[in-house]
């Protein structure tokens, strides 16, 4: 695995947990 595709999964991972935090009713709902 490249380090720009490590660097790329923890970003996507990292916007998730944050999305959640700051958007939960999104995920509730689904």
């Amino acid at each position: 695995m490249s380090i720009f595709q490590y660097v790329k999964e923890n970003v996507e991972k990292n916007v998730h947990k944050t999305d959640m935090v700051t958007n939960p009713k999104k995920y509730v709902l689904k």
